[in-house]
């Protein structure tokens, strides 16, 4: 998408120039012009000739400039150059008072076509130090001043390899600015655009490549270009009231930013350059306390554009409306514990604001795994506890077949039974009273008191009394068990154990007083922290919501804040978000929009 409405106010490219009218009017560019069948001129941006074309023919009719530009060498972007040139007359109007005399800037690596120094002197009369190491660059851009005739104007200057800042300005001048176009790479496989990474959704750069290697390749690319720079500006400090450079690769703009607060600077400033379908970036800095870059206009922000979702239609359509849509987009945002609140409601238009303090959105199928597997792993030791209490004689179990033969008589069957749903609850009991059988006949190794047996009838009413008023109690799965699923019906068993529990504390306090206390204590801290695990993963329960939503304690700190809209549009409905603010961007909104397609069904 092109972002020439994002270019600099100022700049006469904002609106593209007429090819139609340029190969009218100049021969030369004539001569790379294309007509499509629709009518449409525009050239070959792949074509070196083309393009260096395209730039001499618009600094020719723009500015009035007539340069020449080696197919060897890089060919410069006019709206770019453009862009950058006039932030720089930004940011001397706006925080610099401006002298008696001329505006004296340095532009570093001219390049051959000089272009930033030659539009600076042309449009503004400033004077201008250019520099350049390579010899045949030199060469070219001192023949491009001269036919301008702007040698009153332009200095070009000759630096050494590696010289920046230091060798390259004279000791007895200041100077108002500096600007720098770097070379962005490490190397010339990084700078081949081929080679590099990409998305399918990505198309390759549109223009063909052009510049020596100097130009585009320096050891430690850009980063370590710019780095040397502001080193080089500390020790010159004053000597320049604005320095300023572009940057290529927004992965470089962090680690600049933690650079200049390194070097102490006094203000600074970052903008974007954007035109056509490339993007670059501007820093400039100063050491000058009296200068501020905060009362620089601020640059309209890109706007970032809704994600949009389509919500398909799957079974009767009279469900299929804005209403329907917007009541199951609000349980969905209650199960992720997204805050919600309602701007504008009609019938065919809903809009609300949705707020997120943590993220509960994402790795929604490690979750299930986690729960599934939990749930295996319970029922693999329900059977094992039943086998047991079966056959009691199995692995040296010493419960008796008394035991045994009572709690097969009662109601709480071992299998197949209603009250199945209770069971992982007691299971800890059962565990208590086998241990206790076990611990008497290891310690004592002869036959059980009549007081020991007493407790055993004791601990077996209370288990027994237990359960009988869990299974009294209101069930409310108790017409068809085999429709709610396992998961349903324990998380249900277990609060409903554990208040009948609360309210009869008797029960409790036989069993803490019995032998082995502090290991059924153990268990039923484990068991219950299963518990609270299971119930996090099932973020659909509403047992589960409540229960985060009484626990835990909101930050400070707003992740995602967004709008969203459910609209009718012809005969699709279509959800869209968009991004206000939060930490975590556009990649939280991207992630909750494809939880709401996996989990929004309209049947």
């Amino acid at each position: 998408m092109s972002q020439n409405k994002y270019m600099h106010p100022r700049n006469i490219y904002k609106n593209p120039p007429d090819f139609k009218q340029l190969a009218i009017s100049y021969p030369e560019f004539r001569k790379f012009a294309k007509q499509g069948i629709t009518g449409k001129v525009t050239i070959d941006f792949k074509n070196q000739e083309a393009l260096r074309s395209l730039t001499t023919t618009l600094l020719q009719k723009d500015f009035g400039l007539h340069v020449e530009i080696p197919l060897n060498r890089l060919i410069p972007t006019l709206p770019l150059r453009l862009n950058y040139l006039l932030w720089i007359e930004d940011l001397m109007h706006f925080s610099v008072n401006l002298r008696e005399g001329q505006i004296k800037g340095v532009d570093i690596g001219c390049g051959a076509s000089c272009v930033y120094p030659l539009l600076a002197s042309t449009a503004n009369k400033w004077q201008m130090l250019a520099t350049e190491l390579d010899c045949e660059s030199v060469n070219w851009a001192r023949k491009n001043v001269a036919r301008n005739g702007l040698e009153d104007f332009i200095t070009v200057k000759q630096v050494d390899a590696g010289t920046i800042l230091k060798g390259a300005l004279d000791m007895d001048h200041t100077y108002d600015f500096t600007m720098c176009n770097p070379p962005f790479f490490r190397s010339e496989t990084e700078a081949d655009s081929s080679s590099k990474s990409r998305s399918n959704s990505r198309t390759l750069p549109r223009n063909g490549k052009t510049g020596s290697l100097s130009e585009v390749v320096v050891q430690g690319g850009e980063l370590a270009f710019i780095r040397q720079m502001i080193q080089e500006s500390v020790e010159m400090r004053n000597m320049v009231k604005i320095y300023s450079t572009m940057v290529g690769h927004k992965s470089s703009l962090n680690a600049l930013k933690s650079e200049l607060e390194k070097a102490g600077v006094a203000s600074s400033a970052q903008t974007e350059f954007c035109q056509g379908h490339t993007t670059r970036w501007g820093f400039a800095w100063t050491f000058l306390s009296e200068l501020n870059f905060e009362v620089l206009p601020k640059s309209k922000k890109k706007e970032k554009p809704p994600m949009k979702y389509v919500v398909p239609m799957l079974g009767n359509a009279l469900c299929y409306t804005v209403n329907t849509v917007t009541g199951k987009l609000k349980m969905l945002f209650s199960q992720l514990q997204i805050e919600y609140k309602e701007l504008k409601r009609s019938k065919h238009t809903s809009l609300f604001e949705v707020t997120a303090q943590r993220n509960t959105w994402t790795h929604q199928r490690r979750k299930r795994r986690e729960q599934k597997k939990y749930e295996t792993q319970l029922v693999s030791e329900e059977d094992n506890l039943c086998e047991t209490a079966v056959s009691p004689k199995k692995e040296g179990c010493n419960i008796s077949t008394e035991t045994v033969s009572t709690l097969k008589e009662s109601r709480f069957a071992i299998e197949g039974s209603p009250t199945s749903a209770v069971q992982p609850q007691l299971q800890t009991d059962m565990k208590s009273m086998k241990r206790k059988h076990d611990n008497s006949v290891c310690e004592n190794n002869k036959k059980i008191s009549k007081g020991e047996e007493q407790e055993r009838l004791q601990e077996r009413d209370d288990l027994l009394n237990c359960m009988d008023q869990a299974h009294e109690s209101e069930f409310p799965y108790e017409g068809n068990l085999q429709s709610t699923s396992h998961s349903e019906l324990y998380s249900y068993s277990v609060k409903s154990v554990s208040s009948r529990k609360s309210q009869n504390p008797e029960i409790n306090d036989n069993r803490e007083s019995s032998e082995g206390n502090k290991n059924d204590k153990r268990n039923a801290e484990i068991t219950q922290d299963s518990v609270s695990k299971n119930e996090e993963c099932d973020l659909s329960s509403p047992h589960c919501s409540q229960k985060r939503y009484q626990t835990e304690t909101k930050t400070d700190s707003c992740i995602l804040k967004s709008v969203v809209s459910v609209r009718k549009s012809g005969p699709e409905i279509h959800i869209e978000m968009a991004l206000i603010e939060g930490t975590c961007g556009l990649d939280a909104v991207h992630q909750i929009m494809q939880y709401i397609k996996n989990n929004l069904k309209i049947e």
